[in-house]
């Protein structure tokens, strides 16, 4: 095959292929890729070596009282905790031998950009969900605490500490949820004021989905009192209203989380998935395709979520 006929082919495949797999890319975003809209934030960063997550402080949490004639106190914005992460660049690509080309009348890329769109998909969600997975085990660079953690230490003053895991893990029900909610609405900043959070969903394994919905969504409760009618409200639902999002990539079936008004996980992409054009391998005639991409998951805050993994 004369090599202006292999570059005229290549280029068609190439067409039809981006074609494909931008198709099955938009799938993929709207989604597998927008559901993770609900447990983290998603930002674009083109250009970028790496990127900072961080804060600053006041270093006070009341205002002092002022008497007659007296000046007022002034006071400097202080370097909270911060930490700065490197992006990741993936990669992966697809063989197409010269037998495939022949016996296959290019149909193949109807299988191998939906394949390729899909493995890049499942490898963003791994890292994501890696965040809970990883939530009380593995400290995290931003406080060299746990993401869920019974004391974060606070950087204002006076020092003190913020939790956001109860002392003693417990299993999904309507009491403990009551209980971790009640520890996200006490949840303070570095200065030791409350940040008024409220729960917004709640995060849970796949296996747990049930449970979940009966805890947040039943407008009866699931615990009837001595005496009582039968149709006491559900106090979880009637005041916030949570939905449930359940994962099959939550490894821990007995983990769960609320998340608040803002999640502190972060996806960050420095490069969208970039497709790289067929090319040819001289020494063995196959075609080959393949796709970077480059992004960056971490955890900005431990506000904005509470957890516990399970009794």
């Amino acid at each position: 095959m004369g090599a202006t006929l292999t570059a005229a082919l290549a280029n068609n495949l190439d067409k039809r292929f981006n074609a494909v797999f931008l198709a099955d890319w938009d799938k993929a975003i709207a989604g597998d890729l927008n559901a993770l809209n609900e447990v983290c934030r998603i930002d674009d960063m083109p250009g970028e070596t790496d990127v900072r997550f961080g804060e600053y402080v006041t270093g006070v949490a009341t205002a002092p009282e002022v008497v007659e004639g007296a000046a007022i106190n002034y006071y400097a914005m202080q370097q909270g905790k911060s930490v700065t992460h490197t992006f990741n660049t993936y990669g992966i690509g697809f063989n197409i031998t010269r037998k495939m080309r022949r016996r296959d009348k290019f149909d193949l890329i109807k299988d191998i950009a939906p394949a390729l769109a899909g493995i890049v998909s499942n490898t963003i969600q791994t890292d994501v969900y890696a965040m809970f997975n990883n939530a009380f085990t593995t400290a995290l660079d931003y406080d060299s605490a746990t993401l869920c953690a019974t004391a974060h230490t606070l950087a204002g003053d006076p020092v003190g500490s913020g939790a956001n895991r109860p002392g003693a893990d417990v299993d999904l029900t309507e009491s403990t949820a009551e209980s971790l909610i009640t520890l996200m609405i006490k949840t303070v900043g570095e200065d030791g004021q409350y940040v008024k959070d409220m729960p917004t969903r709640l995060v849970a394994a796949a296996d747990n989905w049930a449970t979940a919905a009966r805890v947040t969504e039943s407008m009866v409760t699931t615990r009837q009192g001595t005496g009582e009618s039968g149709n006491a409200i559900n106090a979880v639902q009637r005041k916030y209203g949570i939905s449930v999002h359940a994962s099959p990539y939550l490894t821990d079936t007995n983990a769960w989380f609320f998340l608040g008004k803002k999640s502190p996980i972060r996806l960050v992409f420095e490069e969208r998935p970039s497709l790289v054009g067929f090319w040819e391998e001289m020494s063995t005639g196959n075609w080959k395709k393949h796709v970077w991409v480059s992004w960056v998951t971490g955890a900005d805050n431990w506000r904005g979520v509470v957890g516990t993994s399970g009794a």
